[in-house]
């Protein structure tokens, strides 16, 4: 039991990270799309 519950929540850890870091790079893809809603 114990280590399924390890590997499951190492799991979840490491889809945090990635799901974090994706976010993160799109949010600076989208950023670098110039929109007629900037406004810069």
């Amino acid at each position: 039991m114990a280590p399924s519950f390890t590997q499951d929540r190492h799991f979840s850890s490491n889809l945090a990270v990635v799901y974090t870091v994706a976010s993160q790079e799109t949010a600076n893809w989208i950023a670098a799309i110039p929109t007629p809603l900037d406004p810069r």
